[in-house]
């Protein structure tokens, strides 16, 4: 029983929602990435919608040695190790679920820890190198680098720095960097026996396989998202404030160690789940309750435009005919973008509020990439929920090709959908892109907004009212103007007003 007492009625002339700092931080060096779920803390995090044909190569495990974590069969031990057995009965009761079994705890020095979620040039095949050329090429070819790149470099950098522990679903092991039980350790142990615990329950390689590639980035948001909000009440309860400090400081000084000069769309796509995730999962819990949060797990998954809507979760893409490879061209890989994918090719290129608000009418698209006599190209087709929104899209498609090196994109419509088609412009390329890690504020802060209204006011607004507002906050306001400690008068009447047309279903 509660203590709480109900809320007042929300009056939107006198309490609009907070515009001073509403925004969370998406730094250019991201804190740590905590987990490294399904087969070890290296690549799977590249695997995000249309990022499927950016690293075809790390799918069958060939780059960053994942074999090597797939040699032992899964087996439990009889009891918890000492040091996890009240970090394990923290998770039980935070998550409402209980373990079947324990599961080993392997805790590995510096070296051999890195060792497993890295691996040499050496060992890459013929194979494995052409597809990493290509990879970098539709990388160029997507405008999200440019100039000359070391695609495997950067991902072995980000995979070997950034990874603090795993969980791997294969041998039901948790792997933690370093052998001493520090506040940053249980705080990570807290996030990994969380995935253990999803397995146990919800079998994680059946829901990641039943979301195939055009729902990855809602399986690792949901996952970690998940995973996250444990370890965060975990922080809170179990770790004093100093402890607390600590925790944030050492995350932050390995995410500067492993994001520091690397590409901001490499990093974008490793922080999204991390990101998104903990809101989605918050608001899909405020919404439905636990039982709803475990219902994606067990009967399927939403479409990626959920993690940008949650107000979309029902929502299904419109079928888009996959466009057609030149005669003579070797096909590369073919499938859909994403609603996320093509907010961050956007980003990359184009003021991120116009991307955002283009891919709110995301409705479907689809995808081929190829190499056309040694020039690698990705040809796109993307369809709104309306054709105005198709319209509006084009537009921008059209600023997105001007902005790249001269005649590597070009931009036309076929009924109600508009194509793209744009080519590696090569290594000498100077268009530099835009930090896509900022551009995440956008789809994060809103995210955050409508669930700070649902903790503020709930019971008195639904979803849809919620997101109406934050959505409309973040379509007409900057993040300056939201960030603003002091916010001017004439936009704290207009989140006045806009609240006030939510709220009458305008």
């Amino acid at each position: 029983m509660s203590d709480q007492q109900p809320l007042p009625p929300f009056d939107p002339l006198t309490a609009p929602p907070e515009i001073g700092g509403v925004v969370p931080p998406v730094p250019g060096s991201p804190p740590a990435v905590p987990a490294g779920e399904g087969g070890g803390g290296g690549p799977r995090w590249l695997l995000l919608g249309f990022a499927v044909l950016l690293w075809g190569v790390v799918a069958g495990g060939a780059v960053l040695g994942w074999l090597a974590l797939r040699e032992e069969a899964p087996a439990y031990p009889d009891a918890w190790d000492d040091r996890v057995v009240a970090i394990a009965a923290f998770v039980e009761d935070e998550r409402g679920l209980d373990f079947e079994h324990p599961v080993y705890v392997d805790f590995l020095p510096e070296d051999e820890f890195r060792e497993k979620v890295t691996t040499s040039k050496e060992e890459l095949t013929d194979d494995d190198r052409k597809e990493i050329e290509q990879a970098t090429s539709l990388l160029r070819a997507l405008g999200l680098v440019e100039g000359d790149l070391d695609l495997f470099e950067e991902q072995n950098q980000l995979s070997g720095d950034a990874t603090l522990a795993f969980y791997d679903p294969d041998t039901k092991r948790v792997t933690v960097r370093g052998t001493e039980l520090t506040p940053s350790v249980e705080s990570t142990l807290a996030h990994e026996l969380t995935h253990a615990l999803q397995d146990q329950h919800f079998d994680l390689e059946t829901v990641s396989e039943e979301a195939g590639e055009d729902r990855t980035l809602v399986y690792r948001a949901l996952v970690e998202g998940d995973a996250m909000n444990v370890q965060q009440a975990f922080n809170q309860s179990e770790l004093t404030r100093t402890e607390r400090q600590e925790v944030e400081r050492k995350d932050q000084e390995a995410g500067d160690r492993a994001y520091s000069d690397r590409e901001p769309a490499l990093v974008a796509f490793m922080a999204a789940p991390y990101a998104i995730g903990p809101t989605f999962v918050s608001l899909v819990e405020a919404d439905g309750g636990r039982r709803a949060l475990d219902r994606l797990y067990r009967e399927g998954l939403p479409h990626e435009v959920a993690l940008l809507d949650p107000t979309r979760l029902e929502d299904e893409p419109r079928e888009v005919e996959l466009p057609s490879v030149p005669d003579g061209a070797e096909m590369i890989d073919d499938g859909e973008f994403g609603a996320f994918g093509w907010f961050v090719v956007l980003a990359a290129r184009l003021d991120a509020q116009a991307a955002l608000a283009a891919i709110d009418g995301w409705g479907g698209d689809s995808y081929v990439s190829y190499d056309d006599g040694g020039r690698v190209c990705v040809e796109a087709r993307y369809r709104g929920t309306n054709r105005k929104v198709t319209e509006a899209m084009e537009g921008l498609l059209d600023e997105w090709a001007a902005s790249m090196p001269s005649g590597a994109a070009s931009v036309g419509s076929s009924g109600d959908v508009v194509e793209l088609r744009s080519c590696d412009p090569g290594g000498d390329s100077t268009a530099e892109p835009n930090d896509v890690v900022e551009a995440l504020q956008y789809p994060v802060g809103r995210l955050v907004t409508a669930r700070q209204l649902l903790d503020q006011y709930g019971g008195q607004f639904d979803l849809d009212q919620v997101w109406c507002v934050s959505k409309r906050m973040f379509d007409e306001l900057t993040i300056e103007q939201l960030n603003s400690t002091t916010p001017d008068p004439e936009v704290i009447r207009e989140v006045q007003n806009l609240t006030l047309s939510c709220l009458r279903g305008g």
